[in-house]
């Protein structure tokens, strides 16, 4: 399993490679006050498409006290030879089974992802798929650029037709 980059220290990455099902586990202690984190990545797959599956969360507070949350669905799917890529920042929340008054908001910055490599190798290969999150805004960029012109061409027909009204009525002759 490879982890390029986090922002956090002493960061241990592990897993388990099977042939239909990959788990990515990434475990690290913040500070004292939480003895530990680990972050579950599971992905999935069959002869057309890899799923990341689902992703879990597992922490501890007082003396083994543990936590699980976890997203239960699935998140992506890509063509078999591709990764994820998200651009800008992909936001999940993670809750907890028996308890809803925990919910995990975690964030991922900047994030690509790719299971099931047959080498090791520390780059990408393959097509480039843009998280889900990602092709939804790309979606709506056309949709705000339509409505903020439309906006903007009413405004200018408005203050045409309030112009030519005051104009009308400072200009008129007295027969």
């Amino acid at each position: 399993m490879y982890l390029n980059r986090t922002l956090q220290n002493k960061i241990i990455v592990n897993g388990t490679c099977e042939q239909k099902r990959q788990d990515l586990t990434v475990s690290w202690s913040p500070n004292v006050d939480f003895l530990y984190w680990k972050l579950i990545f599971v992905f999935g797959e069959d002869s057309e498409r890899y799923d990341l599956e689902s992703i879990g969360i597992t922490y501890t507070v007082d003396k083994g006290s543990e936590i699980d949350a976890n997203t239960d669905r699935g998140l992506f799917t890509i063509p078999v030879g591709g990764y994820y890529e998200c651009a800008n920042h992909l936001h999940r929340e993670l809750f907890v089974d028996d308890n809803d008054n925990i919910k995990v908001n975690i964030y991922f910055l900047n994030s690509s992802m790719e299971a099931f490599r047959l080498e090791n190798r520390s780059e990408f290969m393959g097509l480039a798929i843009d998280c889900p999150l990602s092709i939804i805004w790309l979606k709506k960029v056309p949709t705000i650029v339509c409505t903020t012109l439309l906006l903007i061409g009413l405004a200018i027909l408005l203050i045409y037709l309030c112009s030519r009204l005051s104009k009308r009525s400072a200009y008129e002759t007295i027969r």
